[in-house]
């Protein structure tokens, strides 16, 4: 059978009826019993069968479109038809089933899917995908299938998003397979035995591959999949590796073979749930000494970044690392790094107890080790920085530090130097200083491998393991609980001293330290190596600005290219209000120079869109302030240009209708108060605010283009440059600023997008509102009657209702300027 006449086949499947449609699958069904892809596989296939699998997935997309809910098949046929998906290729049906579910709605085809895909599930066909992606590509063998490196990522990103995928479609009524404690146990089964069968393919000399599995435990792990997967696995791999050398190899590739964004996910789970730590030698081998990222991992993040309730991790990690003379290099400098950490003066202030505490108990263990090492080297180093720290520990107000300090230097003092002299301290016995002590006593592989590995598997298939939950729980940020442990620390210095009387510090207020000049504010911005120096800076910006930068016009531009790049990098508060109001205050202070790199910038490359948004949001800010004519902005305006916008509306009915009541004539009214007038101080620098903003709105850059798919930008420019041209009311530049307007504002008139058209008639608005009628009318006229005839064509034809809502208020306008000068015409 040639390769035309097959697809012609397959092709017409979907136009058949019932008979012809089971006829056609009997024929078919031959080939897909001779070539199913397994580990029986066969190795020499004749042209027909591989042209029917490289029709295969054709023919399983065929096979589901033709699926309808009036295809009632009887018990063989149907049989019959879910052989295809579930003898064939498992990798090209799991592929096929799981991307036509993504795009199916709720149907009986869904239904039909979703029975297909928990049939495959429960079948071998999870195992044959993992064994399959573990081979290793040998063309001499002949295979028809073998491993596609490129279909990984979607295969493993279907693989860990079924449950989520499934719950999507069926909300919570979902088969019992696709609930997430069911479907992990489920892949760790098949992944225990994939392990198995490559670890005996590996004792006959098979090359083996094990990186999509790795792939996929660290992208499970990820996905919080790793109480259940590894509660599972584990036990299995440390029961055959304590007899099996090349399991272990085989655990410690999958282990320390996941990608570098995953390993944290998997290495902390798997340090929490061994047993002792000798057993993280099989899962992790000798990798620490060349693996950087978990070296970093291991000797800093787990140790002094991140805390932890239960003593194994720490056990585990310097048990590990002290265990052989490979690794007590790297044990000795962790151990230094740890008392660095520990009795750093500026961090024991900010740093949480729970914190203090994890550091103090991971130096108890270290001390427990330190016995069988040789430290001569580093022997003075350690007693120096031991000293240093427990000097810094006693001089703490809060006593349960003070007690961590003395507890320490009384136990490793010891161990450093046990000729010297003693240090003994009198402190009260607690429960943490108990603790503390019971972590000298060196942990002993007592336990029987076997029993404990068949206990935990008992334990996982009944419980849901609280891993997870614990490393929630105990990972708390120093910035959170930082607050309450100063009041903790006050409160107890207070009931220590009950005979002493206490000054009332109620209205003390705890000073930080901030920057005094403008330039080591601007530097303080670049350099972003200290989080809490560069959130001072930058909330003390706006005063420096306004005190300290008169004629320092390269520092204005230099702080306003630093303020406009600057990203919150620490999650500061109210970073979008502090940064908009700095950039405000160095416009007010410098408008032209800041004005002509602000208004160069929005149209330059390399720039996102939220960079251009908040250009023009400074600008209209600034000419406002400029112009004393204020509108009150809110957190929400900054965070939200909706609400900007809706603001915007809001602002400009209320000038259309004061300016209408202003022209209207009243008989009887009471006494009217004669304005004062204002000097406005963005008259001299407004040309420099809008005109440049004027200049390539119609040029189209590679990565901006607003005249096409950013015209929500054009409409923020519109509303930017009317609000401009209303700061600049009645200034000189207010004519040409007008003309340039009104011409801008018929180019875009007949604009598809109703924000942009909503933006023009404010602009119209303002220009009308900011221009004195003789003058607009005097060298504008004939575009004022073509602008009254368009407003009139929105009035009558716009199907967005505000904009007809605005163009009335604009025609209201018009009519008061216009009804002496130019008689109403009729478009």
């Amino acid at each position: 059978m040639k390769i035309y006449p097959l697809i012609k086949k397959i092709s017409n499947l979907s136009l058949s009826e019932d008979h012809d449609f089971v006829t056609i699958l009997q024929e078919l069904h031959q080939y897909l019993s001779v070539c199913f892809v397994g580990d029986n596989a066969c190795e020499n296939y004749n042209e027909e069968t591989k042209e029917f699998f490289s029709c295969y997935k054709q023919l399983l997309d065929i096979l589901l479109d033709s699926v309808k809910a009036n295809y009632c098949f009887d018990k063989q046929n149907k049989i019959l038809f879910d052989d295809f998906f579930l003898k064939g290729n498992p990798h090209t049906s799991f592929l096929v089933l799981v991307k036509s579910l993504t795009e199916t709605s709720p149907s009986y085809k869904m239904e039909k899917i979703l029975e297909l895909l928990e049939k495959f599930l429960k079948s071998d066909n999870p195992y044959h995908i993992f064994i399959t992606n573990c081979k290793v590509n040998n063309q001499k063998k002949g295979m028809l299938y073998t491993p596609v490196t490129s279909l990984w990522t979607d295969t493993i990103t279907y693989l860990v998003s079924i449950p989520e995928r499934v719950a999507n479609k069926k909300k919570p009524e979902i088969s019992s397979v696709f609930t997430l404690e069911n479907y992990a146990h489920l892949l760790s089964e098949n992944m225990i035995r994939t392990l198995c069968k490559i670890c005996r393919n590996m004792q006959h000399n098979e090359d083996v591959n094990l990186e999509f599995l790795s792939r996929l435990l660290g992208r499970l792990c990820v996905a919080g999949y790793s109480d259940s997967i590894l509660g599972q696995i584990i036990p299995q791999m440390l029961k055959f590796s304590s007899q099996d050398f090349i399991w272990r190899r085989v655990c410690c590739r999958l282990v320390v073979g996941v990608p570098g964004q995953c390993l944290e996910a998997v290495v902390t789970p798997v340090l929490l749930q061994l047993p002792w730590y000798g057993y993280v030698e099989w899962l992790l081998g000798e990798n620490v000494i060349s693996n950087e990222k978990l070296k970093f991992l291991l000797t800093t993040k787990l140790l002094l970044i991140r805390q932890f309730q239960q003593d194994s991790i720490l056990n585990n990690i310097l048990g590990y690392l002290a265990q052989v003379p490979s690794r007590q290099m790297i044990f000795l400098q962790t151990l230094l790094k740890l008392l660095d950490a520990w009795g750093a003066g500026s961090a024991l202030r900010h740093r949480s107890y729970s914190q203090q505490f994890y550091l103090t108990r991971a130096l108890m263990i270290c001390t427990a080790h330190l016995g069988g090492l040789d430290f001569s080297l580093y022997k003075q180093e350690l007693l120096t920085k031991l000293l240093h720290g427990v000097e810094i520990h006693i001089g703490s107000p809060d006593n349960s530090v003070r007690t961590l300090g003395m507890v320490v230097g009384e136990n490793i003092s010891k161990v450093l130097d046990p000729e010297g002299p003693k240090l003994v301290f009198e402190y009260e016995v607690t429960n943490d200083s108990k603790h503390l002590k019971s972590l000298l006593k060196l942990e002993e592989n007592s336990l029987d491998i076997t029993s404990w590995c068949d206990q935990r598997n008992v334990c996982v298939t009944k419980n849901v393991s609280s891993i997870t939950r614990e490393l929630k729980s105990c990972e708390i940020t120093e910035e959170k609980v930082n607050s309450s442990d100063s009041q903790k620390d006050i409160s107890e210095v207070l009931d220590s001293d009950d005979d002493l009387e206490p000054y009332d510090m109620s209205h003390d207020v705890v000073s930080k330290k901030q920057p005094l000049y403008i330039r080591d504010c601007l530097q303080g911005l670049i350099n972003h190596d200290k989080p809490e120096w560069t959130e001072a800076c930058l909330r003390t910006a706006q005063a420096l600005i306004q005190t300290e930068l008169e004629g320092e016009s390269e520092v204005a531009l230099e702080l306003a290219k630093v303020l406009l790049h600057l990203e919150n990098s620490y999650t500061i508060d109210d970073f979008v209000i502090l940064r908009h109001q700095s950039l405000v205050a160095v416009l007010t202070k410098h408008p032209k120079e800041v004005a002509l790199y602000l208004t160069d910038q929005f149209y330059d490359r390399n720039y996102n869109i939220r960079q251009r948004l908040d250009i023009l949001e400074v600008l209209a800010s600034a000419s406002q302030e400029l112009s004393k004519v204020h509108v009150q902005v809110t957190a929400s305006d900054h965070q939200s240009f909706h609400s900007d916008v809706k603001h915007n509306t809001v602002w400009w009915k209320e000038l259309v209708e004061k300016r209408i009541e202003n022209k209207t004539r009243i008989i009887s009214k009471g006494k009217k108060v004669e304005p004062q007038g204002k000097e406005n101080k963005f008259a001299d620098v407004a040309g420099y605010f809008f005109f440049p903003l004027l200049h390539f709105y119609d040029r189209k850059e590679n990565t901006f283009d607003l005249l096409g798919e950013d015209c929500y930008v054009l409409g923020r420019l519109v509303y930017t440059l009317g609000v401009i041209m209303h700061s600049a009311s009645n200034t000189t530049v207010a004519k040409q600023m007008g003309s340039a307007l009104l011409e801008f504002i018929w180019v875009l008139r007949y604009h598809t997008e109703k924000f942009v058209r909503e933006a023009l008639l404010f602009a119209l608005c303002m220009a009308v509102i900011s221009v004195p009628s003789f003058i607009l009318l005097d060298n504008n006229r004939t575009e004022i009657m073509e602008l009254q005839c368009w407003l009139q064509d929105i009035v009558e034809q716009d199907p967005n209702l505000e904009c007809r809502r605005r163009a009335g208020h604009v025609l209201a306008l018009f009519a008061n300027m216009v009804k002496e000068e130019i008689p109403v015409s009729t478009c």
